[in-house]
């Protein structure tokens, strides 16, 4: 297995958090090496980038590097095409996770200077057929350059699809039909595996150009973020073989929306499926990255490669009356994976139980590559494995994008209930959990109790009280940052993607 190969070169974070259950706040965190109430980006009254803050990547470019990113998340696009971030990036459009047959070089009609994203569901359909036979376009076309002068206002448009609100039956029909195309689709391309398409499948093939059009004398700088693991899930036909059992899962809304106002309880058997299929796209993950290392490898770069994998946050299926993500501050949202194949397979089979964040990933990152640090980093390098924290590993939850869809159509107790925000520290083995409009602190020992069952509350000495005053400080912090400040653009970029 190929993990299993590259677990021999890598070291492997145990302890490893996030800083935020949603996409937006984690990635500025991971661009940026501080925490959401230090860049801004945090849905707590307040989401708009301290474009001030040093990014990773323009660091980078100004030592010397090429750098690079390749999303299949559109919604982070404004963190990828601020100033001073990648020179170069690429973001999947809204309908390429929904219709993953289709590609979007196959489609035609976007020009380079011309922002895209526009199109809805039935123009994409039409498109995909009208343009079945047609050579695949070079990826060049299909790449955007940030101009020195793009603020994040110009740099991102609205892909606004048209929402109609159709009812739960028409919305079983509709994805009845999605999710039947996808599994005509995958039989048809790849016959011998059960699994979903991947979603924005150009990124390896884009990667792999991109890379060989740099000059072999340039150091490269390249981000990858894959979302096969986000729901709505596609049928698996290895779980969900046969006719009956199709219908079993086309039943199942994966509707946030509905779940959240009642009208939806998940059975533990619905559950248990849509965690197998997370499970399933997780272990699906690994012939991606597989792939991405023997791009680096044809290139003739591997061997001085450091790799990077992680993600932005995890998901939950009834933990802690959960489902998804965004609002928990539980550890099946804040705990990650976390791995790092250094240059040359260096330090490799190791694993640390020491208490890592996100945060740590961009002065790593800086450190490996002989750039400077800024002091206005929070996180530390991850090479030091004997350099102490001052402070905590900390994280929060605000559930921004939910509280903003659902304002209107919630009651007021759980309208109540999506506007709490929660500050986190992690020190030893202790959590502690901090409301940041009500002070109350709830406390857990995550290496004997790891799905936090056992509520230690607020007190204690050593590192019990190291995490709850860490806590404290955070939502002292966040309460302080809320300022009412929102970039227009980026809700207009999470409206379009479903979120608000």
């Amino acid at each position: 297995m190929f993990l299993a190969e590259l677990a021999r070169e890598s070291t492997i974070f145990s302890h490893a958090s996030t800083v935020a259950p949603w996409t937006l706040p984690s990635h500025a965190s991971l661009f940026t090496g501080t925490y959401p109430w230090e860049h801004g980006v945090m849905g707590e009254g307040r989401l708009k980038l301290d474009e001030s803050i040093p990014n990773t990547a323009g660091q980078l470019a100004h030592a010397g590097y090429s750098t690079v990113a390749f999303s299949a998340n559109g919604i982070i696009a404004p963190l990828l095409s601020a100033p001073g971030s990648f020179e170069t990036f690429r973001c999947a459009e809204w309908w390429e996770k929904t219709f993953r047959w289709i590609e979007p070089e196959s489609l035609r009609g976007f020009p380079d200077d011309r922002p895209r994203g526009g199109r809805g569901g039935l123009s994409v359909l039409a498109g995909g057929l009208t343009s079945m036979g047609r050579g695949r376009a070079p990826y060049r076309t299909l790449l955007q350059t940030r101009r020195p002068a793009l603020s994040i206002e110009e740099a991102i448009h609205n892909a606004r699809p048209e929402e109609v609100p159709l009812g739960r039956r028409a919305d079983f029909a509709v994805w009845s039909a999605i999710d039947g195309a996808n599994r005509v689709a995958r039989a048809i391309k790849n016959p011998d595996d059960r699994r979903p398409l991947a979603i924005a499948s150009w990124i390896e093939p884009a990667l792999e150009s991109w890379l060989f059009d740099q000059s072999t004398k340039s150091p490269v700088y390249c981000f990858v973020n894959l979302l096969d693991a986000h729901e709505k899930y596609l049928s698996d036909a290895s779980v969900v073989s046969g006719l009956r059992a199709w219908w079993r899962f086309l039943s199942i809304p994966q509707n946030a929306r509905l779940w959240l106002e009642g009208e939806w309880v998940p059975t533990p058997q619905e559950f248990n499926l849509m965690r197998t299929l997370y499970e399933l796209a997780i272990s699906g993950l690994e012939q991606r990255i597989e792939s991405i290392v023997r791009s680096f490898r044809r290139a003739n770069r591997w061997e001085d490669t450091l790799l990077i994998i992680t993600s932005d946050h995890g998901q939950a299926f009834g933990e802690h009356g959960e489902l998804f993500h965004e609002r928990s501050p539980y550890e099946t949202l804040l705990h990650v994976p976390l791995w790092i194949r250094w240059p040359r397979g260096q330090g490799g089979a190791q694993e640390r139980a020491d208490h890592v964040s996100i945060v740590d990933i961009a002065p790593t990152i800086l450190q490996s590559s002989g750039v400077q640090i800024p002091p206005s980093l929070t996180g530390l390098p991850l090479q030091n494995v004997s350099q102490s924290r001052r402070m905590p590993v900390l994280a929060m939850a605000d559930g921004f994008p939910s509280i903003e869809k659902h304002r209107a159509s919630t009651n007021t107790l759980l309208h109540e209930r999506l506007r709490r925000s929660f500050a986190v520290g992690y020190s030893g083995d202790f959590k502690a959990i901090v409301g940041v409009s009500d002070g109350i602190v709830h406390s857990f020992n995550v290496v004997q109790d790891p799905l936090e069952t056992i509520d230690l509350g607020d007190g204690g000495g050593g590192d019990r009280g190291l995490a709850v005053g860490g806590a404290r400080e955070a939502a002292a912090s966040i309460a302080r940052g809320v300022d009412g400040a929102f970039d227009p653009v980026v809700q207009d970029r999470l409206r379009s993607w479903g979120y608000l």
